[in-house]
């Protein structure tokens, strides 16, 4: 799509949300729990009151905060408004009678109450859940016994399956012991393999599909492990964990990560990058043909890590501390997510802005989100320069 067009679909798009959120809101009342939900809670806690659920809590609420680059902040003013951020305490609601609706796996109480707190949708308003934009939902299919929900919107893309989805095995704990289901999307093989390492018989899954609405007798709801573009120490302490390089003392490996093979976000003159790379001794990767043991491994064993935007950086959350972490931004800026997890991670981040090119200048920021990225090689080996000064 032409940049230009962008910034008018998004309006128009949020605007037919808007409208239809509005129009089907009447159907909730519908019998049977055909209707959409007739409530949204995004607050545990009222949740909780309103429909009668324990709430379990596991762990404190944490403060983030992360240094911010000068750069950054002159391309990006997000940079300076998400330099610090509050994630509230982990739990478990355990909810009699809970529903569970639709591929972004939608939890929905007995009352009727949508819970927006594990939806983990880029929102503005509650128009951006798409099941309150549903006029009829599927009819529902009674499960026998307790399910466990460990599935959201995005869960098919390795960032936040990784940071945000995964990690919500550890807060649920031995209650996983209680799970005669576990509602959770294994289709991908690092889905899988991640599965197998938590330990979950595949016999046990329900996979969320568009059609899916099952209530359970007894349903239990983990947190995430973060939310967008911030996850909780404990969360990449527990990948770590999974993984088995929790104690890894970094190395001296240089890596690049490619994203060659992908169709958008690449680095276009990534020939010459690869050239000015060599002489400082680091090798191509592609994490993405990889299992995740062997990713984890081998960014465990790095010292500076170089790479586009883009989720094979999701990785980083498996170095050891100090490592360097240079990230290829397009000259506008992507998402703030890499930067968050290095410094959480206890990472050094060094963002390198790609350079301007035509058809670039979109007003509104996320226009360019998937836009490739043209490295400066003399900035980039500059930046080298100074960051090996200090790096093994």
């Amino acid at each position: 799509m032409l940049v230009w067009l962008e910034v008018p679909m998004r309006f128009l798009l949020r605007l037919w949300a808007r409208l239809a959120t509005v129009a089907v809101a009447p159907l909730a009342a519908l019998p049977g729990r055909l209707g959409p939900p007739r409530h949204v809670e995004n607050d545990p806690e009222a949740f909780a009151r309103r429909t009668g659920a324990r709430l379990l809590t596991r762990l404190p609420g944490v403060a983030l905060s992360y240094p911010v680059p000068p750069e950054a902040a002159e391309i990006n003013r997000e940079y300076v408004v998400q330099g610090r951020f509050d994630l509230g305490p982990t739990y478990v609601l355990d909810v009699d009678g809970g529903r569970v609706c639709g591929a972004d796996a939608s939890v929905i109480g007995p009352d009727g109450t949508f819970f927006s707190g594990v939806a983990n949708r880029f929102i503005r308003d509650r128009t951006a859940y798409p099941i309150l934009r549903k006029p009829l939902l599927p009819p529902v299919r009674h499960v026998a016994g307790t399910g466990a929900v460990v599935a959201t919107a995005y869960a098919a893309y390795y960032y936040h399956w990784m940071t945000e989805v995964l990690p919500r095995f550890a807060v649920l704990g031995d209650l996983l012991d209680d799970a005669d289901w576990v509602v959770t999307p294994s289709a991908t093989s690092f889905q899988r393999e991640c599965l197998a390492r938590v330990g979950v018989d595949p016999k046990r899954f329900i996979t969320p599909e568009r059609r899916m609405h099952v209530e359970f007798d007894r349903l239990l709801v983990p947190s995430m492990g973060g939310v967008m573009n911030h996850t909780r120490p404990d969360s990449i302490a527990y990948m770590r964990s999974l993984f088995g390089v929790d104690g890894a003392a970094g190395g001296g490996r240089r890596i690049y990560v490619s994203r060659q093979g992908e169709f958008r976000r690449k680095v276009v003159n990534e020939a010459e990058v690869l050239d000015a790379l060599q002489g400082y001794g680091f090798e191509a990767v592609d994490p993405g043909s990889m299992p995740v043991a062997d990713q984890a491994r081998l960014f465990s064993e790095a010292s500076v890590v170089v790479g586009p935007h883009g989720g094979g950086l999701t990785n980083v959350m498996f170095c050891a501390p100090s490592t360097v972490l240079v990230e290829l931004l397009s000259p506008l800026g992507q998402t703030l997510c890499f930067w968050t997890l290095a410094n959480t991670a206890q990472l050094r981040y060094e963002p390198l802005f790609g350079r301007r090119t035509p058809g670039l200048a979109a007003t509104d920021r996320r226009a360019v989100q998937w836009q490739d990225i043209d490295v400066d090689c003399a900035r980039l080996a500059a930046r080298l320069e100074r960051v090996l000064e200090k790096t093994p």
